[in-house]
């Protein structure tokens, strides 16, 4: 399975090719979501076929949601403190190093971390 980032979501209804594959990996079964990319895509605009989009998602398997005091150790004991990631980044990273799947993001902070933990996807 491949977590997929909000940026890569985007670029993919933008039909940009930096994200055309993901449309090979949804036939595959290979993706999952994240509820807070869920929450990023649902506050986005994501044009006139908003709601068909939203419910599409809703049929991906979903990863959970850790509590901000375990992502508060996980800040501590990486020293990720200052490193320019969003509380959703780290959300992301955590997720995918604890589930063992690869992050595809577009975002280049979060794309070097995810490098650095060896869970970086290149789609």
């Amino acid at each position: 399975m491949i977590l997929v980032d909000t940026s890569v979501w985007i670029d993919f209804f933008r039909r940009r090719p930096s994200a055309k594959t993901l449309a090979d990996y949804l036939l595959e079964d290979q993706v999952t979501l994240h509820p807070w990319v869920f929450g990023e895509l649902m506050v986005g605009d994501l044009g006139p076929q908003r709601l068909q989009i939203l419910q599409s998602l809703h049929s991906l398997p979903e990863l959970p949601v850790y509590a901000v005091t375990e992502l508060s150790d996980f800040v501590e004991q990486e020293r990720l403190y200052g490193s320019g990631l969003s509380l959703v980044d780290l959300q992301l990273l955590y997720v995918s190093i604890l589930h063992r799947f690869p992050l595809w993001t577009h975002d280049t902070g979060l794309s070097r971390f995810a490098k650095h933990f060896d869970r970086s996807f290149k789609g």
